[in-house]
């Protein structure tokens, strides 16, 4: 009677474990970041108190301008040879990704200010993306 029982928990447990992981698995395939290309101009840009410069974290920063006009702020490895392509038209491989920047209300320092709409309380974290390059073409 004891093993029936312990037979009936373990098929239970079973057919959960298996079911979150195939809600897990199909989630996090949404969340594989999708390769493309994008086309522009490399353009470097000086710091300045704005969202694009403050989600670049750091002095100058490089964004992609597209035909468009769309900028792109460009987060790449250092050990890529961008400094070669500013302002030229190039085609980047890459993604686009979330960032999240955490502040820290014990230091002061300036940042861009996100209200939330639900409770109108400042956020204590700045999002933006950028794109990851992965090569240049």
């Amino acid at each position: 009677m004891k093993l029936e029982g312990f037979q009936v928990v373990s098929q239970k447990l079973f057919k959960i474990s298996l079911t979150f992981l195939l809600w897990a698995g199909l989630n996090s395939a949404g969340m594989a970041q999708e390769i493309k290309q994008f086309s522009g101009q490399l353009v470097q840009k000086p710091w300045s108190k704005t969202g694009q410069s403050y989600c670049a974290q750091g002095s100058d920063y490089w964004v992609l301008v597209s035909e468009q006009g769309e900028e792109y702020v460009l987060a790449f490895d250092k050990k890529l040879k961008i400094s070669k392509h500013i302002d030229k038209f190039v085609t980047i491989e890459g993604y686009m990704k979330e960032k999240r920047i955490e502040f820290n209300d014990k230091v002061p320092n300036q940042h861009p200010i996100s209200y939330n709409p639900i409770n109108g309380q400042v956020e204590n974290t700045y999002t933006c993306e950028v794109l990851v390059v992965i090569k240049i073409l």
